[in-house]
């Protein structure tokens, strides 16, 4: 097993140091999150993006071990995204515009989350990184439609 310094991207998933982290090691500061948001969104934005530059050949792109550590952890991100976005959509009614695609990209969610993966690892890791932006979109745009639709009611 490679040290965590030998990973050319480990440092995506943790917060930098100029940045202040969100996290300490006092229990109450992990309620900074609401409800729908999920936890350490701008590291794992940052993974996906990443991931999508990375090419074939490319010196800059992690060694096989790593991009399956990547898909591994992107993986489990969409599937807490899943649950964050589905619940996020129950709060719509159901002809509610942010309903119909959010349910399409939740049902793709699924299928391409319970699929056999068939792919090499650096396909694999992308595919993942396109799925947390698409779940990222949806949750997006039902949370804007529940914070849209108290006041169209008022």
């Amino acid at each position: 097993m490679h040290e965590r310094a030998n990973c050319a991207t480990h440092h995506l998933l943790e917060p930098s140091e100029s940045e202040p982290s969100r996290y300490t090691s006092d229990h109450a500061s992990r309620t900074l999150c609401t409800e729908n948001t999920p936890p350490g969104r701008p590291q794992y934005e940052a993974l996906a993006k990443a991931a999508l530059t990375w090419k074939r050949g490319d010196v800059t792109t992690p060694p096989p071990a790593d991009l399956a550590q990547h898909a591994l952890q992107l993986t489990g991100y969409a599937r807490l995204l899943l649950r964050h976005t589905t619940a996020a959509l129950h709060s719509l009614p159901p002809g509610h515009e942010a309903v119909t695609l959010g349910t399409l990209t939740c049902q793709e969610a699924i299928r391409q989350l319970n699929a056999a993966r068939r792919r090499d690892a650096l396909t694999h890791t992308q595919a993942r990184a396109r799925l947390v932006q698409a779940l990222h979109t949806a949750l997006d745009r039902a949370e804007q439609a529940t914070e849209a639709s108290p006041a169209a009611e008022r």
